[in-house]
């Protein structure tokens, strides 16, 4: 196939200049907003994320039972249950001459997932009989003593982001967010969901995955970006188990399997649950993939923030425009409503169809991630976007409509773009 040309020079210098100038005058605009607001309101829009006690998921205990991973959309594909997701799964590695699926693409994806395979046999079911997840770990017999759990949790921390993390936290060990059983690929069946030790702490790991890769999602490059997450996501999990079971402590790493991440993302303090059914950080936005390490150390936890997300998803539905399989909630206010098994019942949120998720997969010949892509909130760190995302706080909703406007008139956000697929390769 003939390779497509980049814009010329004076081209791509104009969309700069323009864009600065757009970006300059949403700044003052912005600016003027802010101070226009009370008092109370515009320190909220200068504080940042702002810590709070309680875990801002409303969760009906009346309603609630732990969730079974083999109701999971994979886990039901794999299990035979649901054969339209063993297809789409199937359908992952097919190549053609569009951009985007070519074998140049798709060797993205296998290259990016390798280490994974290797070590943590998929994200999705990875079990104790992985390297990276292996729950029967040997532990030094000396137990090294720490002053106090908050001096502990500095040096996990500090290992932690030595070891590969992009974010670190840490939120008390939870059973509700336990599966209340597993699934063993190996079986194609669930096991009880018995673990070595009742944990204390769990060590919440943020793995940034790449921007420009995303850019021409769905693709094989988008797919590489995220075989990388879950390959950096098994190396650091299985490297921080080491440092803390040679300190004396029962440890085990976890991907997808064991419990649900994004509770624990935002109990750890890293992000907030967004429409898209995916946690939303302050640095990356949706762009991020979660790694869990339950330990018997007791750790000093962190709070759970808010930065107005979920504020903006009420308002935004750019995910919901974006995904080609209409498998997002276009409902204004999270609730208590289910599609089917795949969601867990009594928790609030933005249910998401997990099961038309895994389809369009199959259609698109990859892990889509149209949802990450098309979010305002994954956008690159410019300090503009900074003030945005502050002014989001206490935006009214008719800005909110235009904040939407202004990312798509800036070219944020656009998925099934075959020209970034080149761009991509010549950046």
């Amino acid at each position: 196939m003939e390779e497509r040309t980049t814009p010329s020079e004076p081209e791509v210098r104009m969309d700069r200049r323009m864009f600065v100038k757009l970006g300059a005058a949403s700044v003052v605009a912005g600016s003027a907003m802010a101070a226009s607001l009370p008092a109370r309101a515009a320190e909220k829009v200068t504080a940042g994320p702002v810590k709070q006690r309680a875990l801002p998921i409303e969760v009906d205990n009346a309603v609630y039972k732990r969730f079974h991973q083999e109701n999971t959309a994979f886990c039901q594909a794999l299990s035979g249950r649901f054969p339209q997701g063993i297809d789409a799964l199937r359908a992952l590695g097919k190549v053609s001459d569009d951009p985007g699926q070519r074998q140049l693409d798709k060797a993205l994806t296998t290259a990016g997932w390798y280490v994974d395979k290797l070590i943590a046999n998929g994200a999705s079911t990875a079990g104790p009989a992985t390297i990276a997840y292996s729950r029967d770990n040997e532990v030094s017999e000396n137990r090294y003593a720490f002053e106090s759990p908050e001096t502990a949790s500095m040096h996990i921390k500090k290992a932690a982001r030595f070891l590969g993390a992009d974010l670190v936290g840490i939120a008390p060990y939870d059973e509700r967010w336990t599966y209340a059983s597993f699934f063993d690929p190996a079986l194609g069946k669930s096991v009880p969901p018995d673990l070595p030790f009742t944990p204390k702490s769990v060590i919440v790991l943020a793995f940034e995955m790449d921007y420009e890769a995303f850019t021409t999602a769905p693709s094989g490059i988008s797919g590489g970006a995220v075989g990388q997450g879950y390959s950096q996501m098994a190396i650091t999990g299985a490297s921080l188990r080491k440092f803390i079971t040679q300190l004396g402590y029962n440890t085990f790493a976890t991907g997808n399997d064991v419990a649900l991440s994004v509770p624990y993302g935002v109990a750890a303090g890293l992000g907030e649950a967004a429409r898209n059914g995916i946690l939303v950080t302050s640095e990356y936005g949706p762009r991020v993939r979660l790694g869990k390490v339950f330990t018997e150390l007791d750790l000093a936890v962190d709070a759970p923030v808010t930065f107005g997300v979920r504020h903006f998803c009420e308002n935004c539905m750019r995910c919901a425009d974006a995904c080609p399989g209409d498998a997002i909630s276009r409902e204004v206010k999270p609730s208590f409503a289910v599609h089917n098994e795949c969601n867990n019942k009594g928790v609030e949120k933005w249910a998401i169809d997990a099961k038309k998720c895994l389809i369009t997969w199959g259609k698109t010949k990859t892990d889509c991630s149209t949802c990450i892509t098309s979010c305002p909130y994954n956008k690159p760190g410019f300090w503009h976007h900074r003030l945005v995302d502050k002014l989001n706080k206490v935006a009214p909703e008719s800005l909110h409509a235009v904040m939407r406007e202004m990312d798509k008139l800036f070219g944020y956000g656009n998925s099934f773009d075959q020209e970034a697929v080149f761009t991509f390769w010549k950046s």
